[in-house]
């Protein structure tokens, strides 16, 4: 799936007509949906838009580091500004841009906009997507050269975060010779790919470690269904002082098993939910049509779900209540 050319002809009268926009990640922002609206805002930004990037939960540690990635607001701010033209980056569905808390179905914006790469809902007025692309942030970085914006060190080393995040360290089979070649381009505007890689995968605790090390010795096959799991409980993550970025990854890390063809992390939520991570590395299997089936949604890849329960030992077991 590709965007049309007049679509994209549309995308680039309306940044050109449109002085003040809203960059929106989806929730709990990962590298790409972050990389992917920093690099957008810093090349609008070079042209003398005015642009503003805004998150639903806190930046990871891990991502701070990232050109901008401190002037990132809250949607409480969102609601204050009233901007008339907003773009999405990197959502596969309304629901995950977090606006429903703060919007409902109904979003003020004249003008929405969703650039995406996974084959998500038409949920916007415009909806770029490239289904072929192995990120958002390669999608932004054939954008910002269709529109002559020069990309800079700066934008380049958060568009290679980007493509290193989605592409799990160009592991994933997305990951396409265009890819390399976005890459290999990035790498000659200044962005350093060993200082990339070091930033975004070096980032565990010691109590992190540690909390890795019991949820990975419970590691379950379930062969019937081709999937292995595991879960972490509230009180491990409160006792280890951990925070969600200690736990990022454990479900991406569950997908090495060779004979999985997905893998479910379920966590503990302080709110009393449970919440489940589904991944796959492979092309035939979809894990958002599976977290739908337990009300979520998310990419083919990468999706997720909630539902209120607690994972307590009983009868010699572990168990759902």
């Amino acid at each position: 799936m590709q965007t049309s050319e007049i679509a994209l002809n549309r995308l680039e009268h309306l940044l050109d007509i449109k002085d003040d926009l809203a960059l929106i990640c989806h929730k709990k922002p990962d590298s790409d949906t972050l990389g992917s609206a920093l690099a957008l805002s810093l090349g609008l930004s070079s042209c003398g838009k005015k642009t503003s990037v805004y998150a639903s939960d806190p930046i990871p540690r891990n991502l701070t580091f990232l050109p901008l990635a401190e002037q990132v607001r809250c949607f409480k701010t969102l609601k204050q500004k009233r901007h008339e033209f907003a773009v999405c980056l990197d959502c596969g569905d309304y629901g995950q841009t977090g606006l429903r808390p703060v919007y409902e179905d109904k979003h003020p914006f004249s003008i929405f906009v969703n650039v995406d790469h996974h084959g998500n809902e038409d949920f916007a007025d415009l909806n770029i997507i490239d289904t072929r692309a192995s990120s958002t942030a390669e999608i932004i970085y054939a954008l910002l050269l269709r529109f002559n914006i020069e990309i800079t060190k700066e934008i380049a080393t958060c568009l290679l975060a980007g493509i290193i995040g989605d592409t799990d360290n160009f592991k994933n089979p997305n990951t396409t010779l265009k890819t390399y070649k976005a890459t290999s381009s990035l790498m000659r505007k200044g962005a350093n790919l060993n200082k990339l890689g070091k930033s975004l995968n070096r980032n565990k605790s010691f109590s992190g470690l540690k909390l890795w090390g019991k949820v990975l010795a419970r590691v379950k096959k379930h062969p019937e269904f081709g999937i292995v799991s595991a879960f972490i409980t509230r009180k491990e993550i409160d006792e280890a002082g951990c925070l969600s970025d200690d736990i990022e990854g454990i479900a991406n890390f569950l997908n090495s098993i060779p004979e999985a063809k997905a893998s479910l992390l379920l966590t503990e939520e302080k709110n009393g939910d449970l919440k489940g991570s589904f991944r796959t590395l492979l092309p035939e299997v979809d894990v958002a049509k599976i977290a739908k089936f337990f009300g979520g949604g998310g990419h083919r890849k990468a999706a997720g779900f909630t539902f209120p329960g607690r994972i307590v030992f009983k009868e010699n077991s572990w168990k759902i209540v």
